[in-house]
């Protein structure tokens, strides 16, 4: 089958939200066995992980895995391992966020696993994290770790101020008010990064994308999403937050320095935290995102599977490696050194490193607060193949908003027209 035949098969399966066949029409061929030690390629990005790879390989002689960095998710990741699929040479085993996993598995890359017993493993991990790389029966990933959602704030300073931390959105807005009377910002709005949208939007109760009567539905301007953004309108436009993006040197400036005292970010931002603001051991203290009217909710902000890649000569080894990696014990407090995010394991009691108290966070068990907001979060959402597409055009938009060409709110009516012509040409029928 050509790729450009194979595509529109795996595009039409999955339109159809019948993901579990989306590989099966075609994708790499499977490679033939070499006589000794079964050897494995594994691209990830996590910080630590080659200290997991060190470990299987010298208790497992018979499948040695070479790890290959590459640069995170959207960063080069999925240009390269797409580029590799054409190229016939992916690696056997691949780091995904949650997000891009479907269109993995339209391009025909993802193993499906529950042809080596790959299901038997379902127990193990929650269920909202395992449903990530389960489609219509089959299982195409072994999960890895969430990224649900809280508030990392500078306690001693909410302390000097007399301030606690906002418990409502109502709550945050007074509280960047008074932020500012102390030269400083409660936190960044940050218009590079649409995924942190996605995020608040989904606490809001926004569901982007979903499946009915065999086709997708896109409602990215929808009320939850305007909320969000009207929200955070009057905090942008009377400067009441920092609009530069969450990263780079500026950023972690005012993090050092005191000047932006806020983070809503997920559990593994505590190793970017505790990486790029050293100084602020002792300092910093974590509590729930602000909540909006209703029943707590939190969110999610990325979240990581280990998939096998189709293709591979060893598909059971390289998923019995993917399953010792995210739940062997020495390996999961390896993960979580490193700030991998908040382990899929169902049983989190397993890891007494995640629970225990941090001194970067003045003696604090964050475990608890992001334990709640792991299961605080709308396991109702759904990712779709052109996520990459969709964060991009929202990222690009917001950043004309924040400079003032318009309305924040403005920026979903583009994003869900170039979301849906997007879908449109890759073939996928909309309800």
């Amino acid at each position: 089958m050509t790729g450009l035949s194979r595509r529109s098969a795996l595009r039409g399966a999955l339109a159809l939200g019948l993901l579990a066949g989306c590989s099966k029409p075609g994708g790499p061929a499977r490679r033939t066995p070499v006589p000794g030690p079964a050897k494995l390629t594994f691209w990830a990005w996590v910080p630590g992980i080659e200290k997991c790879v060190a470990l299987w390989n010298s208790e497992n002689p018979d499948v040695q895995v070479t790890l290959v960095r590459v640069p995170a998710a959207r960063s080069g990741a999925y240009p390269k391992f797409y580029a590799s699929l054409e190229a016939g040479q992916q690696p056997d085993l691949m780091q995904a966020e949650f997000s891009e996993m479907p269109a993995m598995m339209m391009y025909g890359g993802l193993e499906e696993l529950t042809q080596h017993g790959g299901d038997q493993y379902r127990s193990l991990f929650t269920d909202w994290i395992w449903q990530q790389g389960a489609y219509g029966g089959g299982v195409y990933a072994i999960p890895q770790a969430s990224g649900p959602v809280a508030m990392y704030y500078r306690r001693d300073l909410f302390d000097k101020w007399g301030i606690a931390p906002p418990r409502t959105w109502a709550d945050y807005a007074r509280t960047a008010e008074a932020v500012r009377s102390h030269d400083a910002y409660l936190g960044t709005y940050p218009p590079n990064n649409g995924q942190y949208q996605a995020a608040m939007a989904w606490q809001a109760g926004a569901k982007w994308f979903g499946t009915k009567d065999q086709r997708w539905t896109v409602d990215i301007d929808s009320s939850p999403s305007r909320r969000v953004l009207d929200f955070w309108q009057p905090l942008v436009r009377e400067r009441l937050v920092k609009t530069i993006p969450d990263s780079g040197t500026a950023w972690y400036k005012d993090l050092s320095d005191g000047k932006s005292v806020t983070w809503m970010s997920a559990h593994w931002a505590d190793g970017v935290l505790r990486g790029g603001v050293p100084g602020g051991n002792g300092k910093w203290g974590v509590a729930p995102m602000p909540q909006w009217d209703g029943p707590f909710a939190a969110s999610n902000l990325g979240g990581s599977s280990t998939c096998v890649v189709r293709g591979t000569a060893y598909p059971k080894e390289a998923m019995r490696f993917a399953v010792w990696l995210n739940t062997n014990p020495r390996s999961v407090a390896l993960l979580l050194a490193g700030g991998y995010g908040w382990p899929a394991l169902r049983d989190t009691d397993s890891v007494p490193e995640l629970h225990a108290p941090s001194p970067y966070y003045g003696g604090q068990s964050i475990a608890k607060v992001f334990g709640e907001a792991n299961a605080g979060v709308d396991t109702a959402w759904k990712w779709a193949p052109i996520t990459t597409q969709t964060l991009q055009v929202l990222t690009d938009q917001l950043g004309a908003a924040v400079n003032g060409a318009f309305a924040l709110r403005d920026a979903l009516p583009t994003t869900q027209r170039r979301t849906v012509r997007a879908m449109e040409k890759k073939g996928l029928p909309l309800g």
